[in-house]
């Protein structure tokens, strides 16, 4: 059986001990979520690039981003409320669940799959453990 194929993002980011540990911990966090205006946590873990150790989340890949598109114009007011009502959903949805988001900036605000999502390897927990999602 033949499985689709996805194409994703992978961020890397250098990072040993109890600061690895707390990246994984709140990735694996932001798997169990699932809102259609966040990007997915697919999957986390650990590697050494040159004697560099790393941590690294994939995600959804994203098209484009906010950021991107008001470097080239400005947005008009029914398109700008077209970005922000899914970022303030998926915002609300982060807070009832247990998490905020810790960098919500335009260039975390994306486009992925024809649709406005927040990047989703950002989340903190906020009441000690995370609601189940």
């Amino acid at each position: 059986m033949r499985h689709g194929t996805q194409r994703a993002a992978i961020k890397l980011i250098a990072a040993s001990g109890t600061d690895a540990d707390e990246y994984l911990a709140q990735w694996k966090a932001a798997r169990n979520l699932s809102h259609p205006s966040l990007t997915p946590v697919l999957e986390t873990g650990r590697s050494a690039i040159a004697g560099t150790d790393l941590v690294y989340v994939v995600t959804e890949l994203a098209e484009g981003s906010l950021s991107q598109t008001i470097q080239r114009r400005a947005l008009r007011a029914g398109e700008a409320k077209k970005f922000f009502d899914p970022v303030l959903d998926a915002l609300s949805y982060l807070h009832e669940m247990g998490f905020i988001h810790g960098h919500v900036k335009p260039s975390n605000i994306l486009l992925a799959a024809n649709q406005v999502k927040l990047s989703g390897d950002d989340f903190f927990v906020t009441e000690g453990v995370a609601k189940r999602a």
